[in-house]
């Protein structure tokens, strides 16, 4: 999958349905969690998918740029940040 967004990345109408695509698939498994109140609630839950589907592509890409990324590590890394960043909990007060 992210092959094929690599390849296609220089046009813009294939990346675009490709990352429409993946966007989809994101929200069929926010949905449920949201139904179920465990994701949060003061973002739009297509953003929610959107971000994760960045930090995902973003995670392979730097993996495949440097040859010594632990893709294991970070991967875990990235997927608690983003439990974190869509789990629904209170937020600290500022």
């Amino acid at each position: 999958m992210t092959a094929e967004f690599e390849r296609t990345f220089s046009a813009p109408d294939l990346v675009a349905e490709h990352t429409a695509l993946f966007t989809t698939q994101v929200l069929r498994i926010l949905g449920p969690g949201a139904e179920r109140g465990e994701v949060r609630e003061d973002l739009p839950l297509r953003f929610l998918a959107e971000m994760i589907g960045a930090v995902y592509v973003s995670t392979i890409r730097y993996w495949r740029q440097q040859p010594d990324y632990d893709l294991r590590q970070n991967f875990a890394r990235a997927a608690r940040f983003v439990a974190e960043a869509i789990s629904a909990h209170e937020t600290p007060a500022r």
